[in-house]
């Protein structure tokens, strides 16, 4: 993201809210969820601009800017996220290579972008996808954090995960 929207600088009549610890607080309207980080004494900060409604997480007062510099210095160092794939037909085995390898890339602070690929037959439903996405993002959540939750993209489910900071 090449900018940051903070406070009022929001445009959107509506946002999705997510608590310091990146807990989902749901849709609230731009008002509402203004008045909560007033109250909570934290900055209200854009993190995704092209979802509708935004993407929107309360940061201690003062910290957006400091948050925004060192995401900019992650993503630049770091390049773009590290791919790992995975398919619901793998073995336990297999999931917990591949948990293994997230873990290792997470910890030199690179994003890692967990890829479930599809069958046809999953396409139309891809529950189980989803679930194996979910649960390797649980058994991450000590090395990295879900900075983007399971979105499709052509014929498969991807989740995007942070290093912690």
């Amino acid at each position: 993201m090449a900018w940051t929207l903070i406070n009022e600088a929001i445009m959107a009549d509506e946002v999705l809210l997510y608590d310091q610890g990146g807990t989902d607080l749901g849709r609230a309207s731009h008002a509402a969820a203004l008045a909560l980080a007033r109250e909570r004494g934290c900055d209200l900060v854009q993190d995704e601009v092209f979802s509708s409604p935004p993407r929107c997480r309360l940061v201690p007062a003062g910290d957006a800017g400091r948050l925004h510099a060192a995401r900019k210095a992650r993503i630049a160092a770091g390049g773009p996220p590290k791919e790992i794939r995975v398919t619901t037909a793998m073995g336990v085995h297999d999931v917990e290579t591949r948990r293994r390898q997230a873990a290792a890339l997470l910890a030199r602070g690179h994003a890692v972008k967990l890829t479930a690929r599809l069958a046809k037959a999953e396409r139309a439903n891809p529950v189980k996808a989803r679930a194996l996405l979910e649960a390797l993002a649980r058994d991450l959540s000590d090395e990295g954090r879900v900075e983007r939750k399971p979105f499709g993209e052509s014929g498969a489910l991807a989740l995007v995960l942070a290093p912690r900071d």
